[in-house]
């Protein structure tokens, strides 16, 4: 069975006209906060360009914030779902970040199929 995947771009989680810090990678400090659908396409660009993601499939959200607000992704979050069931879901990164965990449950999912 193979597993379909994508990446979720929401809010810029560094802008320069917002919250900063100083450990941040400085490709994800050197974006202000976008104000439009238009802005953010354009940073999510910018982001893929910079992490050399140009084969992973990326769709953004809308400048209303929907996929952040209904999936509660806020600063990063992996989840799985299937069939618009949410099947497993880790805690907010980076600090409860769990990729082990997911590989985890795809193992044990994916075996029994």
């Amino acid at each position: 069975m193979g597993i379909d995947y994508l990446m979720v771009y929401i809010t810029e989680a560094h802008p320069t006209d917002g919250w900063q810090n100083a450990w941040a990678p400085e490709q994800f400090a050197s974006t202000a906060h976008a104000r439009s659908d238009g802005e953010r396409l354009a940073a999510a660009r910018t982001f893929v360009a910079s992490l050399g993601l140009s084969a992973t499939p990326i769709v953004v959200d809308s400048i209303a914030d929907e996929l952040e607000n209904r999936y509660e992704a806020r600063p990063e979050r992996l989840y799985v779902v299937h069939g618009g069931k949410v099947l497993w879901r880790g805690g907010l990164g980076p600090f409860e970040y769990d990729a082990p965990g997911l590989a985890a449950f795809l193992e044990e999912h994916t075996a029994a199929a």
